[in-house]
């Protein structure tokens, strides 16, 4: 009973919000971090602790899922209307599901041991990028503005169809077509959102370096200490995928050196082959993978 309330409750929770025909933010969230978590139970990936988890929702959400929903609905030119992107996701849950239905289901976080610092730094780096949209309320450059022309037009059309860098496109139209949120809207603070995993990645370094207040104080602080990368994740483009993808990819091979895995390589592999469908940079993850 348990195992199916957590993998079909918040498909009943997104359909009943549906039925009111209101924006579902909720539904950004399910896609990008819970549907991922699922995932990485349902083939019972004890190797990684929670927070790693959280990290790697990242990477199954663009490099899993999306190329997923890509090809199937490409190749059957389904048409992208919300029941039919739900039938997907449902059919997706249900294979999940059975392939899962001998694992543990470990869903649990210890709230004894929390880390303030990261809660404040978390919603400093949030608040700290909404206070530049507030005083300016345009998407950064122009790339971001052709994106959401793309994207748009994908969804007035109805259709997927192959075209370059195929995968960026229909990352943004799933998420905006489940969840009726304007294109527009997701991008104002889409990127934002993801390149907050760079906290997740200074938690999880100091937890294992065992850094003491000052030095971790430090270690988050040099994630705002680069204008340049703080700018750049303003703006919508595929090769910010790379950008924060880039950083996962170094901690999976730190973790992977202190304690070996096969299954580090393979997300390594599986982020560089999938990658270059969203941009040539991930060709350089590729060579990391070959020379490493």
């Amino acid at each position: 009973m348990k195992r199916i309330l957590v993998y079909f409750l918040p498909l009943l929770v997104l359909f009943l919000l549906n039925s009111l025909g209101l924006p579902n933010y909720l539904a950004i969230l399910y896609l990008i971090f819970y549907l991922p978590y699922i995932l990485m139970m349902t083939f019972d990936l004890d190797y990684y602790d929670f927070w790693e988890k959280m990290l790697l929702t990242v990477i199954a959400y663009f490099f899993v899922i999306v190329p997923i929903f890509y090809y199937l609905f490409c190749f059957f030119k389904i048409e992208l209307l919300f029941n039919n992107i739900f039938l997907f996701i449902v059919f997706l849950n249900i294979f999940l599901f059975l392939v899962g239905i001998r694992n543990k289901l470990i869903f649990t976080i210890n709230l004894n041991n929390i880390d303030w610092y990261f809660c404040f730094f978390y919603i400093f780096y949030i608040l700290l990028h909404r206070i530049f949209f507030y005083y300016y309320r345009f998407i950064p450059e122009w790339d971001s503005y052709g994106y959401l022309i793309k994207i748009e037009s994908t969804i007035s059309i109805g259709v997927l169809s192959s075209s370059y860098r195929e995968l960026f496109n229909p990352s943004l139209v799933l998420l905006s077509v489940l969840s009726k949120i304007e294109p527009y809207k997701i991008l104002s603070f889409w990127m934002i959102f993801l390149q907050s995993s760079l906290l997740i990645l200074v938690k999880l370094m100091a937890e294992k370096l065992q850094l003491n207040s000052f030095r971790k104080i430090m270690a988050y602080l040099l994630v705002f200490s680069f204008p340049v990368l703080n700018m750049e994740i303003d703006m919508v483009r595929p090769q910010n995928l790379f950008i924060i993808a880039l950083p996962i990819v170094f901690y999976l091979v730190y973790k992977d050196h202190k304690l070996p895995n096969i299954l580090n390589w393979g997300i390594i592999l599986l982020v560089s082959l999938v990658g270059i469908n969203y941009h040539e940079f991930f060709f350089f993850i590729f060579l990391l993978f070959v020379l490493y």
